[in-house]
């Protein structure tokens, strides 16, 4: 849950270099999510995907995750993950509101926000020897929960377990409010 109290605390990076991005967040996760074994009981992870050389031919797609109170110069080696071989394309484009269209990077300004919906192209393989196009690509537009929660609607806070202060408006994005459309591809 992203909370309007703690915003400074969150970051979400992303960008692009050729056909492969870096993206890079802190995420709250389950029991199930790969290598939660070694963390123990520690669920809030820097979570980190890009591309990499693999030790076939290509390319591999890695996550990576290590801990939150971990210093960015103290990360060595977070623990890996290769979830994909033979990546050719790993692109993010993220909704910009202000710009109202796709951009290729989620920083600067943007850091300590969470876009609203990414668009993720992964490609795999190359059409011909020497080819630079994937030879298969997926597509997908993702629609990320983003509107950060006013203090007051947190249990604890605004009256017996949270709620709309006054009977007021539901904030867009929570429930009971009427979901935006998705914008359409640039």
């Amino acid at each position: 849950m992203l909370s309007q109290n703690n915003i400074k605390l969150y970051s979400f990076f992303g960008g692009n270099s050729g056909n492969f991005s870096d993206i890079s967040f802190v995420a709250a996760v389950g029991d199930s999510f790969p290598g939660s074994g070694i963390f123990g009981e520690e669920r809030v992870r820097r979570i980190e995907f890009s591309v990499q050389p693999g030790d076939r031919s290509g390319n591999d797609l890695v996550l990576r995750q290590h801990s939150i109170f971990d210093l960015p110069e103290q990360v060595s080696n977070p623990y890996p993950i290769v979830l994909a071989h033979d990546v050719s394309a790993f692109q993010f484009d993220y909704w910009d509101n202000r710009q109202r269209k796709f951009i290729d990077e989620w920083s600067g300004s943007h850091t300590n926000e969470l876009p609203q919906v990414v668009r993720l192209t992964l490609g795999f393989g190359s059409v011909g020897r020497f080819a630079q196009r994937p030879a298969e690509v997926i597509t997908r537009v993702i629609r990320i929960p983003s509107t950060a929660i006013p203090g007051s609607l947190q249990p604890g806070r605004g009256g017996p377990g949270g709620g709309v202060p006054g009977g007021g408006v539901p904030v867009p994005g929570s429930p009971g409010s009427i979901p935006r459309p998705l914008p359409r591809g640039n």
